[in-house]
């Protein structure tokens, strides 16, 4: 459902500058990989169990540079704080 609300926008002549979507939809690799040869920007939370195509070859997420991540508080929820980790890596494609 994402890919084809993501096909409609870009072919009404809108481009943003990202595209961000949760896990669900980053599990998809096949979205990404889409979003990447139309060269469009996206932010994509994946599980650390999925790999990602950096430098020409695949690397699972778990394994990237610890120097990467961050914990980052997503505010306090009904059973306490939320606390995610993120790491920010460019894959070498630019719009």
């Amino acid at each position: 459902m994402a890919g084809k609300m993501i096909d409609r926008i870009l072919r009404s002549g809108f481009k943003p500058d990202w595209i961000t979507a949760d896990e669900a939809y980053g599990h998809d690799g096949k979205l990404r990989l889409r979003l990447e040869e139309m060269r469009q920007a996206y932010v994509f939370a994946v599980p650390s169990n999925e790999y990602v195509t950096l430098n020409h070859g695949k690397i699972k997420v778990s394994g990237l540079n610890p120097g990467a991540w961050r914990r980052i508080s997503a505010g306090t929820g009904s059973k306490g704080p939320r606390l995610y980790d993120w790491a920010w890596i460019s894959l070498g494609v630019t719009g």
